[in-house]
């Protein structure tokens, strides 16, 4: 079985007012970090995103027909994905997620992580047949949030006890508070 993930990193970042995936983390960027961490745990990785941000992989930019907002990048995938089972996501500005993350999240279902403070669906195992089964819907809304596409696919729910790895870096304030 190959892994294969998609680092999320095509939002404005216009709370934070910089470029979320070029903030300097430790010695690196937050992009190159993320792509570290999940490369321990997957095969390939893609980036979604306008740049690849130095990283040695692919990226790609969301489709013109694919619904607004983050389910975006899940949509413009499964064209780069091919014919894998399924692909993980995890999003640039989250730099505790787990070790753990794909092992947990891997099943015959999609499946979205979950913490004390709520469903973290960014992070995530998605099936190739059912996004797009989710994303040939006809009543499928202009704007897709990812609850919804994760409640589309009928999605399991991963609990972990810690939320702290599911921290998300949104607005500068939260960078200077964790940066390393």
């Amino acid at each position: 079985m190959t892994f294969k993930a998609v680092i999320i990193a095509g939002g404005a970042s216009a709370r934070m007012g910089a470029d979320k995936a070029a903030l300097a983390w430790g010695q690196n960027s937050l992009a190159a970090h993320i792509y570290t961490k999940i490369a321990a745990q997957c095969d390939e990785v893609f980036l979604s995103g306008a740049k690849d941000y130095g990283l040695p992989i692919s990226h790609f930019k969301d489709s013109p027909s694919a619904p607004k907002g983050p389910a975006a990048a899940l949509y413009s995938a499964l064209d780069i994905i091919g014919e894998a089972e399924g692909f993980f996501t995890v999003p640039v500005d989250a730099p505790y997620f787990p070790d753990n993350l794909c092992e947990r999240l891997y099943g015959p279902r999609c499946a979205i992580a979950a913490a004390p403070d709520g469903l973290h669906p960014v992070f995530g195992w998605w099936l190739t047949a059912d996004l797009k089964r989710a994303f040939g819907a006809s009543d499928l809304p202009q704007s897709l949030s990812m609850r919804r596409l994760a409640a589309l696919c009928h999605a399991r729910e991963v609990r972990w006890e810690d939320a702290q790895l599911f921290t998300n870096l949104n607005r500068r304030e939260d960078y200077v508070r964790h940066k390393p």
